[in-house]
């Protein structure tokens, strides 16, 4: 087997038999006819955040920690983020998410969406078993709101606001701009300290990974789940074939070394991340 058969094998292998299942399950998971309640406790991040996030209702805690950093790696933010964040609000933010890798924290996850309730973490061993006893949807979303009128009231750190409330017109303003380079002006020219260190954070990316996510999010604001989760797998299995994916891997997580020798220019032609997919939802 010749070292191009080999890498393509692996390629072949890795998507077809790892991605095909996960974003099946993901969209399983999306259109169940039984709500589907997810509890998260912590990081909800990555693949995990994929199969909890398009479900029925989402709980998260003081201590929940929400973030698709894959930019960070020279990759985009998938998992049907594409779906996910331009919908959240306010108009702006899930730009600002998905091109910075920034994280909320407890109730933020609720204010802008990502959430659909919150319960204080001492109360989540009580609650898993109360939804048990729950029959139907609305009983369901009648025990999470009062759960979390209860958790709101006697939780101080579930009483917070956005902890970036004074810079949301910021991200109003900058992460709705047309293009990166738009965007990373826009902050620049603030005269804002906080957004003049988000424009630092977007220029430490590989700008292919920062261009493709903006023009994910862009298409991605009017399509289905389906939709994304087919556009999605195939820009996957593009950025699979680029030197950022293999070169943010290395440097992040295996040598540790944060290093990354990321291109200098955009890897290829914006069409290649968005060639018609092959992915279905069919097994």
């Amino acid at each position: 087997m010749t070292a191009e058969n080999s890498e393509k094998y692996v390629l072949d292998f890795t998507m077809d038999k790892f991605l095909t299942s996960e974003y099946r399950n993901i969209y399983a998971v999306s259109t169940l006819p039984i709500p589907v309640t997810s509890l998260v406790d912590g990081i909800w991040m990555g693949g995990g955040a994929g199969l909890t996030m398009h479900g029925s209702f989402r709980v998260a805690t003081e201590f929940t920690q929400f973030a698709m950093p894959e930019v960070a790696i020279g990759l985009f933010p998938d998992v049907g983020s594409g779906f996910i964040l331009p919908k959240l609000k306010p108009a702006g933010l899930g730009n600002y998410l998905g091109l910075t890798a920034a994280r909320l924290k407890g109730v933020e996850t609720v204010l802008s969406g990502v959430a659909t309730h919150v319960c204080e973490r001492e109360r989540l061993v009580g609650l898993e078993n109360e939804l048990i006893n729950c029959s139907t949807r609305s009983e369901i979303e009648t025990l999470l709101d009062h759960v979390q009128r209860e958790s709101t009231r006697n939780c101080e750190q579930l009483k917070q606001d956005f902890s970036f409330r004074q810079n949301l017109r910021v991200i109003e303003k900058c992460f709705q701009q047309s293009t990166i380079e738009e965007i990373v002006s826009c902050l620049e020219n603030s005269r804002n300290p906080w957004a003049i260190e988000q424009a630092e954070i977007l220029r430490s990316y590989p700008i292919t990974s920062l261009k493709i996510t903006l023009e994910q999010l862009k298409r991605g604001k009017k399509m289905s789940l389906e939709e994304v989760l087919a556009m999605e797998w195939m820009m996957v299995r593009e950025c699979c074939l680029r030197n950022d994916f293999f070169e943010g891997v290395r440097a992040k997580i295996v040598d540790k070394s944060n290093d990354p020798k990321w291109q200098s220019e955009f890897d290829g032609d914006m069409a290649d991340y968005f060639q018609p997919s092959t992915w279905t939802t069919e097994h």
